[in-house]
């Protein structure tokens, strides 16, 4: 039967035990698959099994009944209709990659959904009516490559004017194209390979092939290198071509591998080697031949040899990646969209490809040095897909990862028996394991009961022993609003100013910087100038133009390490940068040295990134600072830092926030009531209503009125991560009993509309019922089970439910979790931690602070810290 248009549906190798496997190089049974027309069922018998390049027929019963409950057997059956018998399905023991890592990974021929086809005709169009746009700029780019090798350039030339087509010349072409100052547009390496693939497919692999040949060096002169190690931008290349050839005829695909094998027999280098097999990943002889190749397993070849890892079919063939580079089978990649260096997308490839087999290698790259946050998310997110015990029992050996304790929380929920079988048999004591082994004994109590880790069960108080508060739920108060006054035209703008505590001003001036050498070179290119060089930097160039190829975000750095004269000359026209709390030291050292010469420059940056940086406004006074800070007090984020602003500054900024309240714009109104009303609970209501005097008896006694009025309280529903059934007991001081669940629920929820400044009344006589022990347990026990579902920002009244019931011992594991912090997402957490620190006013928590001065990690830890310690007594 022709088989012109066919879906091949690739299934994985697997031994006779059902975990996945690779049999010796001389095995029959390389790779299997099932064709049939599209649209059309698999008839049984109408499998093949490939050995090198001939296929040899296989009878699907037979194979079912060798390998049951396989994922290649799973796979068969789900492509052969009504012509097999359907497998029992296992909840937690059935595996099928999501539908989004398909779409991510590198296709595979026969694997993966259906894809669209691609438009060849039409990229093809595109590269040619855009290298006729680009004429001009090649044609600079072309004198300059020239002066070495010119034959390269005009054999790559005549390619791209379509006089001598050969693919030599197009894999020279596409690297001029690279590396060449000519306008590319988004996705030009798709338009490179359909321009190729416009000549034909043989035409297309050869070009692919050779371009690992060349290489651009010596003030971008072009290079013919054979035997090159690595294949610079290749793989860019090669995808494109690799997933046309995914959904090629057959005879196409066929036409590829012939043409490839005849260039891995005449010219058997490394990078030959490679592109034929990532091409062409499903002969897999191909690439065990190249993993074993023992030219590969020098540094020369590390970093190449991992874009094998989109072709890998078994862990073992992922174990000898890993071991040949340190752990890590993908590699980075750098995304254009978020303009960051990432994991490489290779990973779910072997994800897709290998399975659950290769729950190990993951785990190992999670352990690696160095890895940001959204790598380690992606690394636990994959690990926690895989349905086997060895993948859940790796990610609960790493629960003090915060990425990986949000995704096994999950995982727990998604295999609840197996979760709850590894957790009785896990270690207590390890970290995390007792939180989520308690709000999983919550959730499943049957389950619990099953595995025999029900727990001892304390007596419960009785409900109509417990105070009125404890019984009902919490309800907002009836609404009583006065009636605002609007006086037009009272907005007054007081300009910025600085106001700084004592020693502080020095202490931001004293900040030490370095030069990286990345700036060293870039400002030695400018012969040491740095009114050129600061200059370059403040145009708005493209990156390939830029002689120092420094950027906007160096601006900082640039500005406090430059003379005086330098500084002072740029800061007054410096444009504020998007930067994050990286660069926290740059912005106090000018601050503290320039004073308001650097003042628009330092709160405009501070804008850009007000949830990591808006303690650097603590020393700027003004109306303008007034309005921003009122409308962080009335926020979640930087809530305690506008409340420390205002308690320094209050004096200042009372007048401004009564104008505020009796703007006739209703948004700003707002924001000075709310302000006005959070401020007065803070001890601030005699400020307040001395600068209202100033206004008359009118708006003086709506501000009287205002003030008297109930808080505004919204009730929010407990978020899904709380169990408060999981929760460490609140144990009763006089009969050592615990309080119910429904009480421990309306604990939580009192706690949650509690704030700095704003704490229900309730919460005190409830914490007094309480031993100390158990309230430092259970705000313990609350703060681990938020950090386990990731701690979400929505619900950071955790931590200051930790101010308000911790005890000495909490303060000393803050300081440790703050202290051990360390990298982007480290600094995060210990800024939040930190500011727990302050509003517990003890002795222990000063000692604690002394302590992170000088032990933190991260620097921005420690200037925060001795922030968070002026003006408390010594310990």
């Amino acid at each position: 039967m022709p088989r012109s248009k066919s879906e091949i549906i690739r299934s994985d190798r697997v031994t006779t035990d059902g975990s996945s496997g690779c049999r010796s190089p001389g095995s029959a049974i390389k790779s299997a698959y099932i064709t049939s027309p599209i649209g059309s069922r698999a008839r049984v018998g109408d499998i093949e099994a490939h050995d090198g390049d001939n296929p040899i027929p296989y009878d699907m019963p037979r194979i079912v009944s060798a390998f049951p409950d396989t994922f290649l057997t799973n796979r068969l059956r789900e492509h052969s209709g009504d012509h097999m018998s359907p497998t029992p399905e296992t909840d937690e023991n059935t595996w099928q990659p999501p539908a989004a890592w398909w779409a991510k990974a590198v296709p595979f021929r026969g694997l993966g959904p259906k894809r669209r086809p691609m438009d060849i005709a039409g990229g093809a169009k595109q590269f040619r009516d855009w290298i006729a746009e680009i004429a001009s700029q090649l044609d600079h780019a072309v004198s300059t490559n020239a002066l070495q090798q010119p034959e390269l350039v005009a054999e790559g030339m005549a390619y791209l004017d379509n006089s001598d087509p050969t693919p030599r010349g197009a894999a020279i072409a596409a690297r001029i194209l690279r590396t060449s100052h000519v306008t590319r547009p988004d996705g030009w390496p798709e338009l490179v390979v359909d321009g190729w693939l416009s000549h034909g497919v043989e035409f297309a692999v050869e070009a692919a092939v050779s371009v690992g040949q060349f290489t651009v060096a010596d003030g971008r002169r072009l290079h013919e290198v054979p035997g090159l190690t690595n294949p610079d931008y290749s793989e860019e290349l090669w995808i494109r071509l690799r997933t046309y050839l995914a959904d090629a005829t057959d005879d196409e695909y066929a036409t590829a591998t012939a043409r490839l094998g005849e260039l891995r027999q005449a010219d058997p280098w490394p990078l030959t080697l490679m592109a034929a097999s990532y091409l062409i990943p499903d002969n897999q002889r191909w690439l065990d031949t190249v993993i074993a190749d023992p030219r590969l397993h020098g540094n020369d070849y590390r970093k190449p040899l991992l874009l094998l890892s989109a072709c890998v079919t078994t862990p073992e063939q992922v174990d000898r990646l890993a071991a040949m580079h340190k752990g890590d089978v993908v590699g980075n990649q750098y995304n254009w969209q978020t303009r960051n260096w990432g994991m490489s997308d290779r990973l779910f490839n072997v994800a897709t490809q290998v399975g659950p087999g290769a729950a190990r290698v993951v785990a190992g790259m999670l352990d690696r040095r160095g890895i940001d946050s959204r790598t380690a998310a992606t690394l636990a997110t994959v690990l926690a897909e895989f349905p086997t015990d060895e993948a859940f029992g790796l990610l609960l050996r790493r629960l003090d990862h915060r990425q990986v304790a949000k995704v096994t929380l999950k995982a727990s929920q998604r295999f609840p028996r197996r979760a709850m079988r590894q957790l009785a048999a896990a270690d207590p004591n390890a970290p995390g394991v007792g939180d989520l082994l308690r709000g999983h004994r919550a959730a499943f109590p049957e389950l619990a009961s099953e595995f025999g880790i029900g727990g001892r069960k304390r007596r419960e108080v009785p409900v109509d022993h417990l105070p009125e508060v404890l019984r009902t739920a919490p309800k907002p108060p009836a609404p009583k609003r006065s009636r605002p006054v609007i006086v037009p035209g009272i907005r007054r703008v007081v300009p910025m100013s600085l106001a700084w505590a004592p020693g502080e001003r020095e202490d931001w001036a004293s900040a030490k910087m370095i030069m990286y050498p990345n700036m060293r070179d870039a400002f030695a290119r400018y012969d040491n100038d740095w009114y050129r060089c600061i200059g370059e930097v403040l145009t708005e160039l493209p990156w390939s133009q830029r002689k120092s190829g420094l950027g906007p975000s160096d601006l900082p750095r640039l500005l406090t390490l430059a003379p005086e004269d330098v500084a002072a000359h740029y800061l007054p026209v410096a444009p504020p940068v998007s930067h994050g709390y990286c660069l926290d030291d740059q912005l106090r050292s000018l601050l503290g040295r320039y004073g308001l010469v650097a003042l628009p420059f330092v709160k405009g940056t501070v804008e850009k990134d007000l949830k990591y940086s808006a303690r650097l406004l603590m020393p700027i006074t003004g109306t303008e600072i007034s309005e921003l800070m009122a409308e962080l007090l009335t926020k979640k984020t930087n809530h305690d830092t506008a409340t420390a602003w205002f308690d320094r500054h209050i004096e200042v900024a009372a007048p401004d926030l009564v104008r505020m309240s009796i703007d006739e714009s209703a948004a700003r109104r707002r924001i000075g009531r709310a302000a006005l009303q959070l401020l007065a609970t803070s001890g601030h209501r005699a400020v307040l209503e001395a600068a209202a005097n100033e206004y008359g008896e009118t708006v003086t006694a709506a501000i009287a009125a205002l003030l008297d009025e109930p808080a505004k309280v919204t009730i929010p529903a407990l978020p899904q991560w709380l169990s408060p059934a999981g929760l460490p007991p609140l144990v009763l001081c006089d009969s050592h009993d615990v309080l119910p669940e429904s009480a421990v629920t309306i604990f939580c929820t009192l706690l949650a509309i509690s704030g700095p400044g704003h704490d229900h009344p309730a919460i005190a006589e409830v914490a007094a019922l309480a031993t100390w022990q158990s309230r430092a347990d259970f705000a313990w026990g609350l703060f681990t089970t938020w950090q386990l579902a990731a701690a979400p920002s929505k619900d950071r009244w955790v931590l200051h439910a930790l101010a308000l019931l911790g005890s000495d011992e909490t303060v000393r594991k803050l300081g440790d979790l703050i202290v051990s912090g360390s990298g982007n997402s480290g600094t995060a957490r210990g800024l939040n931690l930190l500011e727990v620190l302050t509003a517990m006013p003890t002795p222990a928590a000063t000692k604690e602070l002394d302590r992170i001065i000088y032990q933190a990690a991260s620097r921005t830890i420690q200037l925060r810290a001795r922030e968070c310690r002026r003006g408390r007594p010594r310990a």
